[in-house]
Order: structure tokens, then sequence, then C-alpha cells
């Protein structure tokens, strides 16, 4: 059994929130058209004008900007749903994974029904559904040694419920 307790901020809602853009780009073609559009936009009027102005360097410049400005919108409107929580643990047992929180019952899923388990710079995540991750923090932890070991557990007893052999 691991136990780890911590307190989420911001920063590590954004590493989640980057990470499921990279994991599951499909669910985000709407903000990657929006980009196209503008860009697009901003490249016809550059032919229309046939010179850069304000008009179409404001639409060139903003489709380089919309995506990373869209993700820490989307941090904030997370955020604001995680930080009421406070405190959370995760406890890994050896037949399932679970997380309490200062403010909400305590929430238990069996190793089998977990999806995948990732490793970032900055954070581990624990995949419950496509949308939805426990986010573990790097930050929580003394040293890597302490970080691969939970890493490395929890890995242990997902690989044993997906192969049970």
């Amino acid at each position: 059994m691991h136990t780890v307790s911590f307190t989420l901020t911001r920063k590590d809602v954004y590493y989640f929130l980057a990470a499921h853009l990279k994991k599951y780009p499909k669910q985000y073609i709407g903000l990657y058209a929006i980009t196209v559009i503008f860009f697009l936009f901003g490249l016809w009027a550059v032919y229309l004008y046939k010179t850069i102005n304000y008009f179409n360097a404001f639409f060139l410049i903003f489709s380089f900007i919309y995506i990373p400005v869209a993700i820490q919108l989307a941090t904030n409107q997370t955020y604001k749903i995680v930080k009421p929580n406070g405190e959370s643990k995760l406890i890994l047992k050896e037949n399932e994974l679970e997380y309490q929180t200062e403010i909400l019952s305590s929430a238990t899923y069996q190793w089998k029904n977990i999806l995948d388990i990732s490793e970032h710079k900055k954070v581990y995540l624990l995949w419950v559904t496509d949308r939805t991750a426990y986010i573990v923090p790097r930050r929580i932890f003394d040293n890597d040694c302490q970080a691969e070991s939970f890493y490395k557990q929890a890995l242990e007893f997902y690989q044993k419920a997906k192969n049970p052999t």
C-alpha cells in the first residue's frame, strides 16, 4: 500500500490539460479548427490587401496564441472546480485505487478499470476516463527516488490487473 497526500495547484491542473491535449487530440478538434480559421483568415486578408496591416496581423498573431490562451482559460475553470476540495489523498492498494478529499467522500476504482497511467515531467496521471485523470504532482515527493517508487508501484498494480497471468 502506498499513500500520498497533496493539494493541487493551478500549475498541476495546467500540466494535466496539456497532457490531455496531447493524449486525446480528437477531443480538441474545435480548438484546432478555430486556430486554422483565424490563420487562414489572416492569410486571406494579407492577400486581399497585398500588405500586412493591423487587421490581418491580428488574425495571424492570434492564430498562434489562441491554443495556449484557451488552455490557460480551461486551467482557470478546472482549478475553480478542484480548489475547494482541499487536500487530496491517493491510496494505492493491490486491488484498487482510492482517492479521498477533505470535502468529498472517497472514490474507489479497481485497477482493471483504470484506463492508463502516464508519466510526465511534472505530474503522474492515473486516467479514470478519457477526460478524467487523478493528478499526482511530482513536487510532493522529497526526491526522485520516492517519485519513481510511487510510479513503479502504481504501474505494477495496473499491469498486474490488466494481465492477470
